[in-house]
Formats: structure tokens, C-alpha cells, sequence
């Protein structure tokens, strides 16, 4: 069972918002490899962390993604109207 307030909306938007976050990471890691950016301290070159960075936003997108429409899948088969409010989530 799901918590009531997580409904679709909720999920929709940490889609989108990771989503967003995602597809701006691309111009971000290739202007990070043209000018060769790097660490202060350690010297390294940062590109690596922002693709790290942008595979973790992509990754929580699809899975918020996969929520909602779970959330949906749920919500047509009239689940909101018998299940119990949890007070955790099942992440």
C-alpha cells in the first residue's frame, strides 16, 4: 500500500525535476571537458564527478517516473479508495 499524500503529483514532479536536472548535466559535463576543468587541491579533472552526478539524476528520474505511474496504475483500480495511510515509504 502506498501513503496517500505521494499520489502521482508528488512523483510527476521529482520527475521532472531529475529529468531537467539530467539534460542540463550534458551541457555542463561538456563544457567541463573543453576547458579542461579540474580540482583545486588535487588537480583532477571534474568531468568525471558530473557524469557521476548526472547518471544518479537520471537514474532517480526513472524511478520516480516508474512510481508514478504505479501511483496511476493504483489510482484506476480504485486503491486510494481501500488502502491504509503509512507512515513510510517503501523505497
Amino acid at each position: 500500500t502506498k501513503s496517500a499524500s505521494r499520489m502521482a503529483g508528488s512523483t510527476f514532479f521529482i520527475s521532472l525535476f531529475t529529468g531537467s536536472l539530467t539534460f542540463t548535466a550534458y551541457s555542463t559535463i561538456e563544457y567541463s571537458i573543453q576547458i579542461g576543468e579540474r580540482t583545486e587541491s588535487l588537480y583532477f579533472y571534474m568531468w568525471p564527478f558530473h557524469l557521476i552526478l548526472a547518471i544518479g539524476m537520471g537514474l532517480m528520474c526513472v524511478v520516480s517516473f516508474l512510481q508514478f505511474v504505479e501511483d496511476i496504475h493504483s489510482y484506476i483500480k480504485g486503491d486510494h479508495f481501500t488502502d491504509e495511510v503509512e507512515a513510510a515509504t517503501d523505497v
